[in-house]
């Protein structure tokens, strides 16, 4: 089994998160990637929190995705009628992932980071005409019991 797909597999479950987003806020919550019933390689991810604007301002957030394995990558997906592809992780070695997203004229750098087996982190670097702000965020496993 490749460690791309280790990695794949590992990602089930639960997880806490924390987000920072510079010069805007945070982000706590929990981030669950669920199995398709109908899709062996397929983890529907859904993440729910609290964004902390630093002006103090409180709101709830979620976000979903689609995570899929197949041909030894791992791509992610809008989860709309019609999937859209986000990005495609790219490893560079054995724990650590790149990926871009462009949009419109915003780009999306991600770096993920799977070096420890409870913990991952994911940060963007985005860049835009009117945007150029770092969202680094940390997951922690959340223990079965």
């Amino acid at each position: 089994m490749t460690s791309v797909m280790n990695i794949f597999r590992a990602l089930e479950g639960k997880w806490n998160f924390h987000r920072t987003i510079s010069n805007y806020g945070i982000i706590r919550g929990v981030a669950t990637f669920k199995k398709s019933a109908i899709e062996s390689h397929l983890l529907h991810y859904r993440e729910e929190g609290v964004l902390k604007r630093e002006n103090g301002e409180h709101f709830q957030v979620y976000r979903d995705y689609l995570y899929r394995y197949k041909n030894n990558r791992i791509s992610v997906f809008f989860p709309e009628k019609t999937e859209r592809l986000l990005h495609v992780l790219e490893f560079l070695d054995a724990t650590t992932a790149v990926a871009r997203h462009v949009c419109s004229c915003d780009v999306y750098d991600a770096t993920y980071n799977f070096s420890l087996e409870d913990e991952f982190e994911l940060s963007y670097l985005v860049n835009g005409p009117s945007k150029g702000y770092l969202i680094t965020t940390f997951f922690t496993r959340q223990l079965k019991g």
